[in-house]
């Protein structure tokens, strides 16, 4: 591993000292041990790998050589680049904005979803936002077109009455969308939000008086 990682070109500054150390660390410890790295190739691509280093050791425990094994991370990492580039702009938006995994259970929300629906990160992080936004009069209609949509193709957007932490209703207009990687694997679901209760309130009203002449 030591002469491989001197002669090649892949691994530079902060990433080959990295490497280093890790080819030290189980030397030293007689353990196996992992690590994240970024290499650019010769083309300028940049490309993201795990790397664990295992020793080899005689049968008097000592080492009598190192091998590596390495995993692909590049379409991961790219993946983690842009949801935090997402987040970012997230922020500066007024809409409520939340990211989940594959299984529905949030990973992370804005300021606005605090804001607007009443819960803070460390109440929602890893729940599944149906479980505690709808409720009594939320449509289940529509709640089944959400998941005929997303599994047909990775997309939704329509209206839906939720709750507040207080209890109070409130009109979204949500815009679902599928995120995955470079192999074509699910890892979010990213949704958008926005207030519409005022529109709404206002369409009810003009229906019931259209309603009475």
């Amino acid at each position: 591993c030591a002469e491989l990682l001197q002669s090649t070109q892949l691994y530079q500054g902060s990433e080959k000292e990295k490497m280093q150390a890790l080819i030290a660390h189980v030397t030293a410890t007689k353990k196996e041990r992992s690590d994240d790295f970024m290499i650019v190739m010769q083309d300028g691509r940049v490309k993201w790998h795990t790397t664990t280093i295992h020793p080899i050791l005689d049968a008097y425990g000592e080492i009598t050589g190192l091998y590596g094994i390495v995993q692909n991370i590049t379409a991961r990492k790219n993946s983690e680049l842009d949801l935090q580039r997402m987040a970012y702009v997230a922020e500066k938006t007024n809409g409520i904005v939340m990211i989940t995994d594959p299984e529905k259970k949030i990973i992370w929300i804005n300021n606005s979803f605090e804001e607007i629906l009443g819960y803070r990160s460390e109440e929602v992080i890893g729940l599944d936002p149906a479980a505690f936004l709808q409720g009594e009069e939320t449509s289940a209609e529509t709640i089944r077109e959400i998941a005929r949509s997303l599994r047909s193709s990775g997309t939704f957007s329509g209206e839906i009455l939720n709750y507040t932490k207080s209890g109070e209703k409130i009109w979204l207009y949500l815009n679902i969308a599928a995120v995955y990687d470079d192999a074509g694997k699910l890892i979010n679901y990213v949704a958008v939000e926005n207030d519409i209760t005022v529109i709404k309130t206002a369409e009810h009203r003009l229906q019931k008086a259209m309603e009475k002449e």
